[in-house]
């Protein structure tokens, strides 16, 4: 009895159909028989991943042995507990104020941080931030 088949049309852009076409011609197959088995194994979830090549299982086996050497040096260095204990803060002490000293008058016709930053539609913060950079 002869198989019965239905055509399946799909637009796909030229140098995709020609890489297809490639792919079949270097595996000896038609691009139907290439792209059935693409769907058959799509389908039942056999699709191996991008990237999987021949070389693959040497990749992971290499990838193995670096990590049980790894292991077997054992754990990271820790990094050094605190030399002294943090300080506690209490409720009563007044926090320091930032207070920056007033080194020379202005030049005439100069602005202050401040005001550039409201000229220029920026928070203080973000044009000290760009300046800095």
């Amino acid at each position: 009895m002869p198989r019965v088949r239905s055509q399946l049309a799909i637009q796909a852009p030229p140098e995709l159909l020609e890489r297809v076409r490639a792919a079949a011609a270097a595996r000896g197959q038609t691009v139907t028989r290439l792209l059935m088995g693409w769907i058959e194994a799509g389908l039942s979830g056999d699709l191996p991943a991008p990237g999987a090549g021949p070389d693959l299982a040497a990749r992971v086996q290499a990838l193995e042995a670096a990590v049980a050497q790894l292991q077997a040096r054992g754990h990271a260095p820790r990094s050094p507990e605190r030399a002294s204990p943090p300080i506690p803060r209490t409720a009563d002490a007044p926090s320091p104020e930032r207070v920056m000293p007033v080194l020379a008058e202005l030049p005439s016709g100069a602005i202050e941080t401040a005001e550039l930053a409201e000229r220029l539609g920026l928070r203080r913060g973000t044009l000290n931030a760009r300046v800095s950079r």
